[in-house]
């Protein structure tokens, strides 16, 4: 019973003890496959050092051979392949070889020298048919066959792809061009060098400016590539290039900066006879710069405001020192916080020419100056403000002050802006037209002058008319404020239509309209005291108010003709038609509407049946009156006629009256609708008095002084 009890109880001792012994175990594996992993790291670490690719995972171990001052060609047949020199060569069993302090040349396909590479260590990986892969690291330096360097740390050179990749930080240099980036492909073959993050490139004018630091260029971007044979440079992501140069009209110091999702240099491909080093720099002097996506430009001249330009796309030529730009193009430049604004959908810029060419919905805003049109041809001044503005199809060219907005529209308007970069002139070409829109239009809604062959206006400081030209057949309209009832708009239509503003070039001062002049007034209101009045006269010169653009009189001549038609048909009111050699129309300031006609040799004035003649004739709007003087004034009807010294003649009221020598004549006593008490009744009847007054709807006629009347001998 006891030996059972003593069986038991080792039993349950090494069950408690069981745990611990699986812990003791597993801590031993553990550590034999650290010590594994470390022995295998260690050789590792200890016969390369390099990050090696897959298929080279596997290197021997067994050292073959180790040789001081090691040297060997590669030969095929007698074209040599490549060259290998070291301090120091340590090779393995599988040929592979550890270099110090190393020298790889690689020849071309004609057996010449091309490509030249040198590191502290090396692992040399030979390969068939010549080839080789070479890890390399420790002060890498890369030579190519046409002059480019490359300087790291890090390299894995492969020779029949002849690429070299490197992970770390990447320098190089060909004669004008120098840069750097984390990571990079060299594809030596194909003179290519691919930067893959992190990039900066600088370049140059010459090798010598290099030497010293004094760079044109500087190029950052995430990722780019340069292709030697193209003499280009790719950029992508982020690019943002700083170029410091010279302003080729002036000298000063001229710092662009640029920004785009893309960008690409292009290098001068210009070759001398011979590829020399001058050849070679001069293939790497910067050509053109081309943007691509979210261009963002920033050109400051010294002692000049800079200028802005946004657009989808930009080509910037150096020798031309031109922007050729498209997609939503924007320039703007501000000077004296006067910016000028511009838009176009392309446009050509040159800065040193100081021009720019836009097409496609171009506009240009220069403080209260706009221009706009289907194509625009700007010369610039110094300071980038617009000097000349040639704009094609639909073009409009508008000056806004505090005051008014004065624009000139035509297919074609050229405009100046003088010294004081203010708008001096805009001359419109073709069927034209010129408006002046008042901001208070309490005192003139509208000056429009439309021609048929050209309108040149001309400016005098801000916001300032001088003059404004017409050729070809030309209407002025001037439109009223219609604040009173008798507001009228005028028109004056001629073969060519000059107008002159008062000295602060507000308002206008004179219009001379020359050539089958017509004067038009329509009253804005229907009423039976407003006519719509037409003067014909060869010529008109017309005097304004000095304010409110209003005209205050017009003198027409020679030979002229006014027609007025009541606005509203009523008994005894039709039209009235007033001739004479010269006439003179004055207009009330407050409704424009014509408030006297004063008609000078042989004047004539007709209305219905009734008609007067006259050396003068003046008509008043207050009180309708047409007054007839000088040369016997005679006025007559299909009843009777009448003369005296003067004759007023109220069309208001259809009344006459006459004073001095009157003389009537009643054509037979039955127009004199039997008042006179003659018996022929188809027999004139004369009366004569000192004065006359006649009713012409009552159909009666008062005379008086020294009256009286005959009919034949009676």
């Amino acid at each position: 019973m006891a030996a059972q009890q003593s069986t038991i109880s080792k039993d349950y001792r090494l069950r408690a003890q069981a745990p611990r012994v699986i812990r003791y175990v597993a801590i031993a594996v553990i550590a034999v496959t650290v010590i594994v992993v470390g022995v295998a790291f260690y050789r590792e670490s200890s016969t390369t050092g390099f990050k090696l690719k897959s298929e080279h995972a596997q290197l021997s171990t067994d050292v073959v051979a180790e040789v001081s001052g090691y040297e060997r060609l590669e030969t095929d047949g007698t074209l040599r392949k490549h060259l290998v020199r070291a301090e120091f060569a340590r090779t393995f069993s599988d040929n592979h070889q550890e270099l110090t302090n190393a020298y790889v040349q690689i020849f071309d396909d004609a057996g010449e020298p091309a490509d030249e590479m040198s590191a502290r260590e090396v692992l040399y990986i030979p390969e068939p048919e010549k080839n080789f892969t070479a890890y390399m690291k420790g002060d890498v330096k890369i030579a190519s066959r046409d002059g480019l360097s490359v300087k790291t740390d890090n390299i894995t050179y492969t020779k029949k792809t002849e690429l070299a990749e490197a992970e770390g930080l990447v320098e190089f240099e060909r004669k004008n061009v120098r840069g750097r980036s984390t990571g990079a492909n060299v594809l030596l073959r194909d003179k290519k060098i691919e930067l893959l993050s992190d990039v900066e490139i600088e370049t140059f004018e010459s090798p010598e400016l290099a030497a010293s630091g004094v760079r044109y260029a500087k190029i950052n971007s995430s990722r780019a590539s340069y292709d030697q044979n193209e003499s280009r440079i790719d950029a992508s992501g982020s690019v943002a290039v700083s170029i410091q140069s010279k302003s080729k009209g002036t000298g000063a110091a001229q710092n662009t900066e640029v920004t785009a999702d893309r960008a690409s240099v292009h290098f001068d491909k210009s070759r001398a006879a011979s590829e020399n080093d001058d050849a070679v720099a001069r293939n790497t002097q910067l050509k053109q710069l081309e943007l691509i996506d979210d261009v963002n430009i920033v050109t400051t001249e010294s002692g000049q405001p800079s200028t802005t330009i946004t657009s989808g796309y930009a080509l910037y030529d150096k020798d031309a020192d031109l922007f050729e730009l498209k997609n939503a193009v924007h320039i703007v430049t501000a000077a004296n916080d006067r910016p000028t604004d511009v838009k176009a959908a392309h446009a050509t810029y040159s800065q040193t020419a100081l021009k720019m060419n836009l097409s496609g919905g171009a506009e240009i805003v220069q403080a209260g100056d706009y221009v706009k049109g289907d194509f625009i041809d700007a010369d610039l001044f110094p300071d980038k403000k617009v000097r000349l503005a040639r704009v094609r199809g639909n073009a409009l060219v508008r000056q806004t002050n505090a005051e008014r907005v004065t624009s000139v529209t035509a297919p074609e308007v050229n405009a100046s802006w003088g010294d004081n970069r203010q708008l001096a002139s805009a001359k419109a070409i073709g069927a034209s037209e010129a408006r002046l829109d008042p901001v208070d239009k309490s005192s003139y809604a509208l000056v429009t002058l439309s021609a048929s062959q050209a309108i040149e206006a001309f400016f005098k400081g801000e916001g300032a008319l001088s003059q404004i030209d017409t050729q070809g057949r030309t209407t002025v309209q001037m439109n009223a404020a219609n604040n009173s009832p008798n507001a009228a708009n005028k028109r004056v239509t001629a073969d060519k239509v000059t107008t002159f503003f008062h000295d602060d070039g507000k308002n206008l001062r004179r219009a001379e309209a020359v050539g089958n002049g017509e004067l038009y007034v329509e009253p804005l209101n229907a009423a039976p005291q407003n006519y719509r009045t037409t003067v014909n006269a060869p010529r008109f010169d017309c005097d304004f108010f000095d304010t409110g653009n209003n005209a205050k009189t017009c003198v027409g001549g020679k030979k002229t003709k006014t027609v007025r038609q009541p606005t509203v048909q009523a008994a005894g009111r039709g039209t009235q038609t007033l001739t004479a050699d010269q006439l003179n129309a004055n207009f009330s300031q407050a409704s424009s509407d014509v408030e006297r006609l004063d008609a000078t040799g042989n004047a004539k004035f007709v209305e219905g049946s009734r008609s007067a003649i006259a050396a003068q004739m003046s008509f008043t709007q207050n009180d309708e009156t047409v007054r007839l003087r000088g040369d016997t004034p005679t006025a007559w009807d299909g009843a009777s006629r009448a003369k005296a010294r003067e004759i007023d003649w109220d069309t208001r009221d259809s009344k006459s009256y006459l004073r001095g020598d009157v003389s009537t004549t009643y054509y037979s006593a039955e127009s004199a609708s039997g008042a006179t008490p003659f018996s022929k009744s188809d027999k004139p009847v004369f009366v004569t008095s000192e004065s006359a007054e006649a009713d012409h709807i009552a159909e009666t006629a008062l005379f008086i002084g020294s009256a009286r009347a005959w009919q034949e001998n009676n």
